[in-house]
């Protein structure tokens, strides 16, 4: 049985697409999950992940890129904190 081709142009492409840069945007941050239905349970191990980023903008169009993942030591208890604070609404 022959795959289905999208085409690249197809909002079924786009969503797809989206998918995997999500997918691998959130490996490249250390998290890498079986599902995107995991992500909520999750959000708590993204505290105190640094990134390198990029952002581009053409226009009136802005992209942010995440590069890499960057290690240093403890952020701190109010960094922490802050963090935490931040993801409570999700």
């Amino acid at each position: 049985m022959r795959k289905k081709q999208i085409h690249p142009r197809s909002a079924e492409y786009m969503q797809v697409r989206k998918k995997q840069i999500l997918i691998s945007d959130l490996h490249t941050c250390g998290l890498d999950l079986d599902k995107l239905s995991e992500l909520p349970s999750n959000l708590e191990k993204l505290i105190n992940v640094k990134l390198e980023i990029t952002k581009r903008t053409r226009g009136e169009n802005e992209n942010v890129y995440i590069n890499r993942r960057i290690v240093l030591e403890d952020g701190g208890d109010e960094y922490d904190s802050a963090a935490r604070n931040a993801l409570a609404p999700f």
